[in-house]
């Protein structure tokens, strides 16, 4: 056997060489999964803004159905709900729009842990996951670089009774759908500059 290979398997046998060997593992294995998520990932200024919206519509009225909180009133000043103000400079507008999915996400984050604790439905996880997911990871980086980026989002409180808490989440589910619907026609609009 030659020096190299003696050499070679005295260093890959002993300790320090397996470390050394399960480290540079795992560095090809970052190396790779970083490759992935970066192919995976489209370019932000390819982002198909409005199927991703609608689609999150549909989603937000299964979930609205899921909860069972449809037959409760509908009273939208009972919280704080995200809104475009139309007669707001377009700059605004579309700082209010994202401002708005960054709202959405924490305060469904807040109604997907109540419902945890109050119902063990693995459906409706698997729905507040896939929700979440795609706000976090595709419509707010999309808002972020075909809108505006957000500097000051406000955050949802959520109440502490049950009956309180059922009549927020309804509230907002219906909310969102209409705000969905403001952030389509915002992006319908023909751009100007201001």
């Amino acid at each position: 056997m030659s020096h190299f290979h003696c050499k070679f398997l005295t260093t890959a046998f002993n300790p320090n060489g397996i470390v050394l060997f399960f480290y540079g593992i795992l560095a090809i294995c970052f190396v790779l999964s970083a490759n992935l998520c970066v192919l995976s990932a489209f370019p932000l200024h390819q982002c198909k803004m409005k199927e991703m919206l609608r689609h999150l519509e549909h989603e937000i009225k299964k979930l609205n159905t899921s909860l069972k909180v449809d037959h409760i009133h509908y009273n939208p000043a009972n919280i704080h709900q995200p809104v475009i103000n139309t007669s707001m400079p377009i700059a605004k507008q579309n700082k209010s729009a994202t401002c708005g999915l960054v709202y959405m996400e924490k305060a469904l984050e807040l109604i997907r842990d109540h419902q945890r604790n109050l119902i063990k439905d693995e459906d409706m996880e698997i729905l507040f996951k896939e929700i979440i997911t795609r706000l976090h990871r595709d419509i707010i980086p999309c808002a972020n670089h075909n809108l505006a980026k957000c500097d000051n989002p406000h955050h949802p409180v959520f109440p502490g009774s049950h009956f309180k808490a059922k009549q927020w989440t309804r509230n907002f589910l219906e909310a969102s759908v209409k705000f969905l619907h403001q952030i389509i026609h915002l992006l319908e609009r023909p751009k100007r500059h201001e």
